[in-house]
């Protein structure tokens, strides 16, 4: 957050680090999940956001000292970026949740957003979930399309799947889905 925050990307201020313990600035404000839900006519607009926000944080050089778990490459990448951890605050959107910073390709971490958006579950009663599923076709289709297109982020799949496979934080619908995308492709580390 701050290699981000000093390059003048969207973070809250840290003010202290040590160990596990983070102390920061207090942010207040919607995800950008919540508000499609409230907003839906902003599902757009707020995939063009997501896109932004990806290509502004790929600009910074990450220190070499970070980690390169989805390739080579001297982009800070944020491997999270996806619309749960972008508040929309009176000042602008504030990126969150910076537990998976790495150093790698842009386009990895482009890829890294479609697998979830294409994965991840929606929460809530089967009539949320349908209607959750139009938004998320919409959302994904425009992210897409303003990344450059499935073939550049697909090239990534099995590199970005292979790793979420490895977060603890997966539902057994996620893996499950992740691992089907991985036989999809014929990759052997699907079972």
């Amino acid at each position: 957050m701050r290699v981000a925050g000093a390059a003048g990307y969207p973070v809250p201020e840290v003010y202290a680090a040590g160990g596990p313990d983070l102390v920061m600035e207090r942010v207040r404000g919607r995800s950008l999940i919540a508000d499609m839900v409230r907003r839906p006519w902003m599902i757009r607009a707020h995939a063009t956001l997501l896109v932004q926000l990806h290509r502004r944080l790929h600009m910074i050089d990450a220190p070499t000292t970070f980690p390169t778990p989805v390739g080579a490459g001297m982009a800070l990448l944020h491997l999270d970026l996806q619309p749960e951890n972008v508040l929309l605050t009176a000042d602008g959107p504030v990126v969150l949740d910076w537990e998976w910073a790495a150093r790698g390709p842009a386009s990895a971490d482009l890829a890294h957003t479609l697998l979830q958006l294409d994965t991840s579950e929606v929460p809530g009663s089967r009539s949320r979930r349908m209607a959750a599923s139009v938004g998320r076709r919409v959302f994904t289709r425009h992210f897409v399309g303003l990344a450059g297109g499935r073939p550049p982020l697909e090239a990534h799949l099995v590199t970005v799947a292979t790793y979420r496979l490895a977060e603890r934080e997966l539902t057994v619908g996620e893996r499950r889905r992740i691992r089907g995308l991985l036989e999809a492709v014929g990759h052997p580390g699907a079972g």
